[in-house]
């Protein structure tokens, strides 16, 4: 009897496990993506799902200032299309303590469905899905809610709202900006796997064990808290369970899975970019999606990384296709939108970049706590300031009165500057959250040479502005790369940083009042400078200082004359005709001489180069023999008067009776047709040179011309002997400079001193001089790791002529 009692439990046990199996295996199929063959490991989050019909609310706790929504459309699975993209919009209402609505805006988004995986049987699933609802999550987008603008937010609402493409239902999870404990970040940064160590200082200039503790305290201190509605779940709002499978060709950040938002902001006043690297040439695509769905019109202008040449077109409508080279390509649109950027080849999509800053506001302060100078290296503060204004009242916004003070630790004044900063909009930046709702003015720089008692800084302003704060040591050497860094957009995050971004000491109080703020910044299109491009500019050369001989003289340095390829495609002023140099050919080459103001006659020059040897040639002009000499390799010759207008010249060896070999040149011309040549002096830097530049040079920007005697890899380096003034500068000079230079990109140039060299030539460098120079005079040191290069160095400055011009139009407007 016993074991019949036992038999019939075991039976009752077998038939309600298969009962529970059957009953529970959608539930098991789903948990495992839809099929047990789908060999994937999953993850999985709560999300609160929204409709059209009802509020889902969230209560804050005190201090929050900002909050990030993670959202996602939810789509029927007859809807999903990987070719296409989803349109959905969230409302949100901001509610203070009084239950009064402070904020009632739609947020506008769009997304595209998950990719889906194949099962061991070869059929295709779809990556994402939920516990208990039957529809689809498409990947994820993410916003900020940027709370401080709007006075103490108790409650935050949010539901859908209606879009083009018919989205009624979203997924969301909530977060609030949160700052930790220092010393927990730091026990949580002791408990990382080497993995995550690596993840969060990928970016980072230090490996991650010599990694300061500060630096590290600084990193984990702002976290993400993830909040629920308020109420009862099911009768207040609707939760699921979403299960997102693990996939590493996905775009998933590691913290929060969630695929990085291609999209961008941008309008009218907000301008956006996108880098096209040399690997991402090609087809690409860009998807617009405005706030008005007709009516759109975006302009196009890219800029060639080769040539910096601008081609701009107009878009019509909400999408384009076309092939980009390398370069940058800048997007304007007519109203505001947002937009996607993909290329199809490498289906590469560019990232934003990112800055942090911190609010001044009248009334209120700033502190920066500055480290000591261990081991007595010099430390360089400096302070980036946006005066920022409200969009709509861009008319009315004052200048900031800004004042800087650094202190000792026993709060003792050590220095103090103070400084008018104007509203000058820049559209390159906005404002991570709502950037539409103001305007980010360009920056002022303040660079401080600490002395070694500073403890903290402090800036107070009587507008609102915006503060960022970096230091580097002063014996710090820059490299750059050349003519890569000349288009600073490229393989920015290879390059080592020479700014190290400084935090408040009150950071938390900061955070806690909303003062943090998140910066969006894009790469502008280089503009040249407009006196260069039209000519229009006098050149200062410095003199090379005498070089000590083998016996302890002195021995003078004379410069050589040099011709190198400058093409331009407008015609030199008329006072700089004489350095403009046009091909001419040596049998019945005609020219037109064209002198400057008030002149009559001209004796133009030529140059010539490739003689073989020193021979006689005779010159003759309009018909008529000017003489024979004896020419050799190369170099300049001195014509004769001549009259201003057209001329015939005729240059034959007078040996054979044939034209005279050789590339010939002339100045003087009143054309640009060829001439396409200029002169240059330049010194030979056999060794090293100095060059003296007194203090009228100061805070200005030297112009520097180097050529290689030959095609292959070389570095110059430019090293600054002079001492730092104390106090405050608005601009700053790196004493230490290595520019690498890649010598198969130069083109020919032609050395006149008779030998006949050709050098290769100009790499355009700049150096530039700031006012936190001290004494009258300072030295430029020159140092070239391949022998027989040339060097010119000098300061453009806007001609006589241009400045003219300039005081014209002042007077013009003083009488206005």
């Amino acid at each position: 009897m016993r074991n019949i009692e036992r038999y019939f439990l075991i039976l009752v046990l077998l038939l309600l496990t298969i009962f529970v199996a059957r009953s529970c295996a959608p539930a098991l199929k789903r948990l495992t993506g839809f099929q047990t063959g789908l060999q994937v490991e999953l993850d999985s989050s709560t999300v609160y799902l929204l409709n059209q019909q009802s509020w889902t609310e969230y209560d804050l706790a005190y201090g929050a200032n900002e909050v990030r929504l993670i959202t996602h459309a939810m789509l029927a699975p007859e809807r999903l299309d990987p070719e296409l993209t989803y349109r959905y919009n969230i409302r949100y209402q901001l509610l203070n303590d009084d239950g009064k609505i402070v904020a009632d805006k739609v947020y506008h988004l769009v997304s595209k469905v998950a990719p889906f995986i194949q099962n061991e049987h070869g059929q295709l699933e779809y990556s994402r899905f939920y516990a208990r609802s039957q529809l689809r999550p498409s990947l994820d987008q993410l916003f900020y809610l940027r709370l401080a603008d709007y006075g103490e937010v108790k409650t935050v609402r949010l539901q859908v709202a209606p879009s083009a493409d018919q989205v009624d239902r979203v997924g969301v999870r909530l977060a609030v900006l949160e700052h930790i404990d220092p010393v927990d970040a730091v026990q949580s940064w002791r408990r990382m796997l080497r993995e995550q160590r690596d993840f969060l200082l990928r970016n980072h200039i230090f490996l991650p064990h010599s990694v300061s503790t500060q630096e590290i305290s600084h990193l984990l201190q702002r976290q993400w808290l993830p909040i629920g509605p308020a109420g009862l779940a099911d009768e207040d709002y609707d939760v699921d369970t979403l299960y997102m499978a693990k996939l590493d060709e996905l775009d998933i950040d590691g913290s929060d899975d969630v695929l990085a938002s291609p999209g961008a902001y941008s309008d009218p006043s907000h301008w956006a970019s996108l880098v096209i690297e040399p690997e991402n040439k090609g087809q690409w695509q860009l998807q617009f999606y405005p706030e008005a769905l007709e009516g759109n019109t975006v302009r196009l202008r890219w800029q060639s990384a080769v040539s910096l040449e601008v081609t701009e077109w107009e878009v019509q409508g909400n999408e384009w296709t076309g092939r980009l080279e390398p370069g940058l390509l800048e997007i304007i649109p007519s109203q505001p939108m947002t937009f996607e950027a993909e290329s199809l080849a490498t289906r590469y999509k560019p990232e934003r970049n990112y800055a942090s800053s911190y609010l001044v506001a009248p009334g209120e302060e700033l502190r920066f706590q500055l480290s000591p100078q261990g081991g007595g290296r010099a430390q360089v503060l400096r302070l980036d300031y946006r005066v920022i204004a409200p969009a709509d009242e861009l008319s009315d916004a004052m200048p900031a009165d800004l004042e800087l003070a650094i202190f000792s630790a026993d709060d003792r004044q050590l220095m103090r500057r103070t400084e008018r900063l104007t509203f000058v909009h820049d559209s390159y930046w906005q404002l991570a959250s709502g950037p539409a709702e103001s305007k980010i003015g360009e920056s002022f720089s303040h660079f401080v040479q600490l002395p070694a008692n500073a403890a903290y800084a402090k800036v107070i302003a009587s507008q609102p502005v915006l503060v960022s704060m970096f230091s580097r040591p002063e014996d710090l050497q820059l490299q750059r790369n050349m003519p890569l860094d000349r288009r600073y957009w490229f393989e920015r995050e290879q390059r080592m940083p020479q700014w190290f971004t400084l935090y408040p000491n009150n950071e938390a109080e900061l955070l806690a009042a909303g003062r943090l703020q998140t910066l969006v910044w894009h790469y502008p299109i280089l503009a040249e400078d407009e006196f260069i491009a039209e000519d229009n500019y006098e050149r200062y050369d410095f003199v090379a200082k005498p070089s000590i001989g083998k016996k302890g003289d002195t021995e003078p340095l004379y410069p050589l004359p040099l011709l190198f390829l400058d093409p331009k495609t407008k015609l030199p002023r008329r006072e700089a005709i004489m350095s403009r140099y046009c091909r001419v050919s040596p049998q019945s080459g005609e020219f037109s001489l064209a002198g400057g103001y008030l002149e009559n006659v001209l004796s133009p020059q030529l140059a010539y180069t490739g003689r073989m040897a020193k021979l006689p040639v005779r010159i003759d002009t309009d018909g008529k023999t000017m003489g024979t000499r004896y020419l050799g390799r190369s170099g300049l010759l001195s014509l004769e008067e001549m009259s201003l207008g057209r001329h015939r010249l005729a240059l034959i060896d007078s040996n054979t009776g044939t034209a005279a070999s050789g590339k010939w040149w002339i100045n003087g011309q009143g054309q640009n047709l060829g001439c396409d040549y200029a002169f240059r002096e330049v010194y030979p830097l056999m060794r090293d040179l100095e060059f003296e530049i007194d203090a009228r040079h100061f805070n200005d920007n030297l112009a520097i011309q180097f050529f290689a005697p030959e095609r292959r890899d070389v570095s110059l380096r430019f090293q600054l002997i002079a001492h730092k003034a104390t106090g405050v500068a608005t601009a700053y000079t790196v004493s230490d400079v290595i520019y690498n230079i890649k010598g198969s990109a130069l083109s020919e140039a032609y050395l006149l001193d008779g030998s006949g060299r050709r050098v290769f030539g100009p790499e355009r460098l700049n150096f530039n001089l700031g006012d936190d120079l001290a004494g009258d005079t300072i030295s430029l040191k020159v140092t070239s790791s391949a022998p027989g290069a040339y060097v010119a160095v000098a300061r453009l400055m806007p001609s006589e002529r241009e400045r003219s011009k300039v005081i014209s139009r002042l007077y013009q407007q003083d009488q206005e």
